[in-house]
């Protein structure tokens, strides 16, 4: 039995010191949100800091030179090798596919990659609608509330495309090959745009996209 005195004496456990170089997380859930990044003022003033110094948000644009205005975060919830309870959110992570474009390699120049993230956008508007302009999409209403002013205002749906070499993952391959790895600004925008490019809507031919998928699955291994 402890008497009144000994229970005085008790000191709470005492917290590990978390080192960053060892960190590891055990991942059980995950899920994103969005950022309006000209909308900074819903943030406190160290949230503003971090997010446009920190984090560089300010300094980035976009494949078509337009300033980012939003930003996807994941957030990965789990338990840290000290056995505390984690949520991790993770910046600069974009919602991707891959499409296979070796026969094309001979004309891929940067205005190519320009021109077809503006193919792609267009046919995704002229397919599902300009999200701009739906009162469903609340973080658009955020940043683009002046798009019902402008019937020329388009959303953001492409951030960057790169050009990759990548195994096909059908049949067998002894050498990787040319692909364009798209990154978008809502993982939302993946299987439509997946489905547009099935199709002979894009440069007139059907092209082959891989790695369509939940966004944030990959994470999941760290």
């Amino acid at each position: 039995m402890f008497n009144s005195m000994q229970f005085s004496q008790l000191q709470p456990p005492k917290q590990p010191e978390i080192r960053l170089d060892q960190f590891q997380l055990t991942i059980f859930a995950h899920d994103y949100y969005m950022i309006a990044l000209n909308n900074m003022e819903c943030y406190p003033l160290q949230a503003q800091k971090v997010l446009l110094e920190d984090l560089g948000y300010k300094k980035f644009q976009d494949i078509k030179g337009r300033p980012l205005k939003i930003a996807p975060v994941v957030r990965l919830y789990g338990t840290n090798n000290y056995g505390q309870k984690c949520c991790v959110h993770v910046h600069g992570y974009y919602p991707y596919f891959y499409v296979k474009i070796e026969d094309l390699k001979h004309c891929l120049t940067p205005q190519f990659l320009i021109d077809f993230a503006d193919k792609l956008e267009k046919c995704y508007i002229l397919s599902y609608g300009n999200p701009a302009l739906k009162k469903s999409n609340k973080h658009a209403e955020q940043f683009q509330s002046d798009a019902a002013k402008n019937s020329g205002f388009r959303a953001y749906i492409v951030q960057s495309i790169e050009i990759v070499e990548r195994y096909d993952i059908y049949s067998f391959h002894s050498v990787p090959e040319k692909f364009l790895k798209i990154n978008l600004y809502d993982p939302k925008y993946v299987k439509p745009l997946s489905k547009i490019l099935s199709h002979p809507i894009v440069l007139n031919r059907k092209f082959q996209t891989y790695e369509v998928r939940y966004y944030g699955k990959d994470l999941l291994k760290i």
